[in-house]
């Protein structure tokens, strides 16, 4: 009788687990795509050392999460931008009024 050895299955790391959910939930609360970030990468070195399994989770994790994190900085350039134009805008046309921009 021929006995076969069966593969050792190795438990999902928790941190990239975490990582994926905290990137994920970065859609509705964009701050934790910092935390899910730092986790992915944690994850990644543990699972290299062989600590556990889900390179998936933590791979997806990390572009996810430096995808979401490139476009909420240009969102907030964008905006910051459009509000400083606003406001150089305001300043031109309350200047050019006939008053001078003084109260009446």
């Amino acid at each position: 009788m021929v006995m076969t050895q069966q593969p050792s299955q190795q438990s999902l790391n928790s941190l990239a687990l975490a990582a994926f959910i905290l990137v994920l939930a970065s859609i509705m609360f964009p701050p934790l795509v910092l935390p899910g970030v730092v986790c992915g990468h944690l994850a990644r070195a543990q699972i290299r050392r062989g600590k556990g399994s889900g390179d998936g989770f933590a791979l997806a994790a990390l572009v996810t999460g430096w995808l979401f994190l490139g476009v909420f900085i240009v969102m907030m350039l964008l905006i910051g931008g459009l509000i400083w134009n606003a406001d150089q805008l305001h300043m031109m046309w309350w200047h050019d009024m006939p008053s001078g921009g003084q109260m009446l």
